[in-house]
């Protein structure tokens, strides 16, 4: 396979990061302010960003990364993408919905067209799916061992959600859905509090207050926060394995399973934290 520096620039650009709905905020707020002076944007807008941020994040559009957004409007703005007939786009000093979707979709396709982008990224899938079965094994022994030092040290772990649906197919995890309501209304007033705090105590800060807007409009739209989901999983499967956690030996037999693949074989399990 060639090296990441001989891929294809959409490619690199679609794998470097993550995607446009699970990106930092810091990663959501750069894309905005680059996007407005490329665009030439005068006054910056900080509702027109916000409604911008969320209609990507609730679109076919929000698996894009912020790399492969600014692309999209770079190549536009340049005449080197085209819409549909083939015309160029008209891009005024604004972030607009409508111009979005017609600028993204005709990347899109123009991804699927790419014949070196297709080529490299087939190369790049085949050779990631060689993983073998001692590597999986390998990668989720160091997250156990991670695990259980956590818990004995800390008595807590925030990766610890990546275990919680193979616990609860195991039926190890027995919660009821009114528990798991009730978990996650809990945890989401504490995260909302948390933000609130961290907005009031830095009020210069303007990626705080993102947060706390972005976290509100999911509550507005019914939508389920996924820092919030994930640390109810990892509340649950740290009260399960509390009863192993005086024994390594123990704990990693309670953890023994033929479905190694299922949680470590897409994580680089000793390091990922990927909760937003």
């Amino acid at each position: 396979m060639s090296s990441y520096e001989n891929l294809p620039m959409m490619l690199k650009l679609e794998i470097s990061q993550d995607s446009i709905k699970d990106a930092p905020v810091e990663t959501k707020t750069k894309l905005t302010n680059d996007l407005m002076r490329l665009l030439q944007v005068r006054e910056k807008n900080v509702e027109m960003a916000k409604d911008w941020l969320l209609f990507l994040a609730t679109s076919k559009f929000n698996k894009l990364t912020a790399g492969e957004i600014y692309n999209a409007f770079k190549l536009a703005m340049s005449r080197e993408l085209k819409d549909a007939k083939g015309n160029d786009f008209e891009l005024l000093p604004e972030l607009s919905n409508n111009t979005t979707a017609k600028v993204l979709t005709a990347y899109m396709e123009s991804k699927l067209l790419n014949t070196e982008y297709y080529k490299a990224k087939k190369a790049l899938t085949k050779t990631s799916d060689e993983i073998t079965h001692d590597e999986i094994a390998e990668r989720r022994e160091r997250f156990i061992e991670h695990l259980f030092e956590e818990l004995n040290e800390k008595g807590i772990c925030t990766e610890a959600w990546i275990l919680y649906d193979e616990l609860e197919q195991a039926g190890k995890i027995k919660v009821s859905n009114e528990e798991k309501k009730k978990l996650y209304a809990d945890q989401l007033e504490v995260y909302q509090n948390e933000l609130t705090e961290d907005r009031d105590a830095n009020k210069g800060n303007e990626k705080f207050r993102h947060s706390l807007e972005f976290l509100m409009d999911q509550i507005k739209l019914g939508k389920k926060n996924r820092v919030v989901q994930n640390r109810c999983r990892s509340i649950l499967v740290i009260e399960y394995l509390k009863a192993f956690c005086s024994d390594l030996s123990a704990f990693k037999n309670e953890l023994a399973n033929d479905n190694e693949s299922n949680v470590c074989q897409s994580h680089d399990c000793s390091n990922q934290n990927k909760n937003t």
